[in-house]
């Protein structure tokens, strides 16, 4: 025999011995697998037998530790044991038990004392403690300081009736009949129909009476702050060399006399926007009466409603200025008015007196006269929206006004739509406006009318 045989010989044995060795090795594997799934428990017997047992003793774990839905439901099931029991509770404090602080401080302490019990009792309890808070809170009862910090510290929002209560109060000025409530009227708030560039109700309610839209009041803040070159010393408010600067005007005393208009003091430095909305709004709407009537107002000092010598002469002398146009012509026109040298006798009274009726007759005969005066509400209409549209408002004004005395004459009644106005309805919206304005200034009448004959 040689060594190979020799060597195969030696180690045949050796490989059996590994193979025994491998298989044990897997039985023993196996045999903990099958205890680890059985609970520690030694299973014996057929492979059939051995998953009836795995299923049993899985089914007895489920019913040892509930799932999460069960859980769920459990919880679910609890709440609503303990609502139940809570609903049973009375809502409501019985009439021989007022509410008082030491009432509610008993109850509070039953309320923590119970908690000690049960669940089911501490729930109980707990709402019993929050409902006897509530009625403290509500009913206001208790300790005065209590009471005082629970005021402050929470103070209550105002109602929708409450809010309708100061809106009323706001708007106080349609109401009032004398004339302290009209002057606090007059420095009351906006209220907001041209978002935060009108801050005075006046000035508002003027905008809105001409139907100027925001659009309008943005396009005259552009204007005005685009001349505003002093913003960083007045907060964004014009100078009067500003204001004169834009209207294309220089400042002299019939071009100061617009800034009455928007109650600019004469030592006032700066021009708020509110304040040169009024100035420059009424001025170029006015129409041609009212514009002679801005200028006999302007000379009449005394305000006694006519002009006498000396106011006469002021005017005269200032239209007379060699700084308008046509200086001839104006001098002859109030030479006119007042008479000539010679002692012909003019369009005024044989008093030296002049009264608005013969100044309105003067005006009409004379225009030329009042050139400076007409040509300075062209510039302002031309530096704020433009000759064309303040015309527009003028004629709204005037067919409102006309309405407005058809309606005096007739007891209100509004007369038929015309078919020229029927057919502009369906373009524009002005034909509704006019007339709904009107309506609302005769009603205006009526009620101030009704207000001064109940004070008789």
């Amino acid at each position: 025999m040689n060594v190979a045989d020799e060597r195969k010989r030696t180690q045949r044995p050796t490989r059996l011995e590994e193979l025994d060795v491998a298989e044990e090795r897997e039985k023993n594997v196996k045999a903990r697998q099958d205890q680890s799934d059985t609970g520690g428990v030694k299973i014996t017997g057929s492979k059939r037998e051995v998953n009836n047992r795995r299923a049993v003793d899985a089914s007895v774990t489920r019913e040892k530790s509930p799932s999460k839905q069960q859980q769920q439901h459990r919880a679910s099931a609890s709440k609503v044991a303990v609502s139940a029991e809570a609903s049973a509770l009375p809502m409501k404090r019985p009439a021989s038990a007022p509410v008082t602080s030491t009432g509610i401080t008993a109850t509070k302490a039953g309320a923590r004392a119970s908690l000690g019990g049960s669940s089911a009792n501490a729930s109980a309890a707990n709402l019993r403690l929050q409902r006897a808070e509530a009625w403290q809170s509500i009913r206001g009862v208790g300790d005065g300081a209590h009471a005082t910090k629970t005021s402050a510290s929470k103070p209550r929002k105002p109602t929708l009736d409450t809010r309708r209560h100061l809106d009323c109060e706001a708007g106080k000025d349609d109401a009032v009949g004398d004339s302290d409530e009209g002057e606090r009227a007059d420095d009351a708030p906006a209220r907001g129909h041209y978002d935060i560039f009108l801050q005075a109700r006046k000035c508002e309610d003027l905008c809105l009476d001409l139907g100027l839209t925001l659009k309008h009041i943005r396009q005259m803040k552009k204007l005005y702050d685009a001349n505003d070159m002093y913003c960083s010393y007045a907060n964004g408010e014009i100078t009067h060399a500003e204001f004169f600067f834009m209207i294309n005007e220089e400042e002299r005393p019939i071009s100061k006399g617009v800034l009455n208009l928007g109650g600019v003091a004469p030592d006032q430095k700066f021009i708020s926007f509110d304040q040169y909305t009024l100035c420059v709004v009424q001025f170029a709407s006015f129409a041609k009466p009212e514009l002679f009537q801005f200028v006999f107002d302007l000379y009449d000092d005394d305000q006694s409603g006519s002009l006498d010598e000396r106011e006469f002469a002021k005017m005269s002398k200032e239209l007379q200025s060699k700084q308008f146009c046509f200086p001839k012509n104006v001098e002859t026109a109030v030479r006119m008015l007042g008479g000539g040298s010679n002692g012909a006798r003019g369009i005024g009274s044989e008093d030296g007196l002049v009264d608005i009726t013969q100044f309105m007759k003067f005006a009409r005969i004379f225009p030329v006269a009042f050139y400076p005066i007409v040509n300075m509400q062209k510039n302002i209409r031309a530096a704020t929206l433009g000759e064309s549209y303040w015309s527009r408002v003028v004629a709204r004004k005037m067919k409102i006004q006309s309405l407005v005395s058809h309606m005096r004459r007739n007891f209100g009644a509004i007369p038929e739509l015309t078919a020229r106005e029927r057919i502009l309805s369906f373009f524009s919206d002005d034909v509704v406006y006019v007339r709904k304005r009107a309506s609302e200034l005769y009603a205006a009448e009526l009620k101030q009318r009704r207000r001064i004959g109940s004070a008789d």
